[in-house]
């Protein structure tokens, strides 16, 4: 099903405004994970503060050209299927836990 104009226009204003407070970015690729996988892993996300978003690329490329600290990113950066992990006080927090998620996914 599309998304309407004004509900894209919202999700680049809600990116816009979370691009701008991020301390560190995380950019994962989630393919190979179940639904459930990665419930368990926005919850493990969540509970630290960390925001962990899937948008189109369209959109983020948006979001990060109108953000002041992003406007130099390459757009093709952001490409296939990708999720962010968005820390906004800690700058390791995000880092360290998708590390420890994806070490505990190999065993």
């Amino acid at each position: 099903m599309a998304i309407s104009r004004a509900a894209k226009e919202k999700a680049v204003g809600t990116l816009t405004d979370e691009l701008g407070r991020l301390k560190l970015a995380v950019m994962t690729d989630y393919r190979g994970l179940t639904v459930t996988e990665v419930e368990e892993l926005r919850e493990v996300l969540r509970e630290a503060g960390i925001t962990y978003r899937v948008a189109k690329n369209t959109l983020l490329r948006l979001a990060a050209a109108s953000t002041k600290n992003l406007e130099n990113v390459d757009p093709k950066t952001f490409s296939g299927p990708m999720a962010l992990a968005m820390g906004f006080d800690d700058e390791i927090a995000p880092a360290r836990l998708i590390f420890q998620y994806a070490k505990s996914m190999t065993r």
